[in-house]
This record gives C-alpha cells, sequence and structure tokens, in this order.
C-alpha cells in the first residue's frame, strides 16, 4: 500500500511539473530566450518519466479515461518537443523567436 502510495505521489508530481515547464518552455520560446529548448527538454523527461510512472501504476489497475488523457498529453509534448522545440536543438527551434 505504501509502495502504490508513493508511486502516486510521484506520478502525479511529475506531470505537474511536466505541464509546467512545458508552458514555461513555450512562453519563454515566445519571448526569444534560447532557455526555452532546455526547459522543453527537461521538461519532455519529466513527462516520460511521470507517463513510466504511471505505466506501473496501470499494472495494477484497469485503463480509465485518465489513462488516455495522459497518453494524449504524452502525444501532444512529443510532437511539440519535435516540432517546437527541434528535440532541445534552440538554433532550429520554430517556438523561439528571432531577431529579424
Amino acid at each position: 500500500m505504501l509502495m502504490h502510495t508513493t508511486f502516486v505521489i510521484i506520478h502525479i508530481s511529475a506531470m505537474i511539473a511536466s505541464m509546467v515547464l512545458m508552458v514555461s518552455a513555450v512562453g519563454f520560446g515566445l519571448s526569444g530566450k534560447h532557455i526555452a529548448a532546455r526547459i522543453a527538454t527537461i521538461g519532455y523527461v519529466t513527462t516520460v518519466g511521470g507517463i513510466a510512472i504511471g505505466g506501473i501504476l496501470l499494472l495494477g489497475a484497469p485503463l480509465s479515461i485518465q489513462c488516455a488523457l495522459l497518453t494524449a498529453y504524452l502525444l501532444s509534448v512529443t510532437v511539440l518537443y519535435h516540432f517546437g522545440f527541434a528535440f532541445g536543438d534552440a538554433e532550429n527551434a520554430r517556438l523561439i523567436r528571432t531577431k529579424a
């Protein structure tokens, strides 16, 4: 029981941190800050970690709508990280504004 509770707390914390980091990365990117790519990388790693813990939690519970939503979130973050932040490459990131 303690292990399950610990996994739930880690999973929820990781997913909240992921959302905060990805929103921050988009905000910094639109402001033209190159740190946005690094923040997006940390956010993506946090997302994958949270999803991995969520997968472990699913071994003992049935599939639910929350699982489907978190899977959609993972796909969204992956697309954002790939197309918006060029997998962490600040020079090629589309979401980081450059001065013209």
